[in-house]
């Protein structure tokens, strides 16, 4: 099969909506934070994105 331009546009704005998430988390993370707290943000913009996580606890 093949994507349709239109899929693949929105694929790929997705992709750039979920980067731009990352960075923006990360750059949360940067504030002053309590560690924990930053430490959990920089966690989260590692995930990938759009992915059921099944084997997680």
């Amino acid at each position: 099969m093949y994507e349709t331009a239109p899929i693949a546009h929105a694929h790929e704005m997705q992709r750039s909506l979920g980067r731009r998430l990352q960075r923006e988390l990360q750059n949360v993370a940067d504030e002053k934070l309590p560690d924990d707290i930053a430490s959990l943000l920089r966690k989260i913009a590692l995930l990938p994105l759009g992915k059921q996580q099944l084997d997680s606890p």
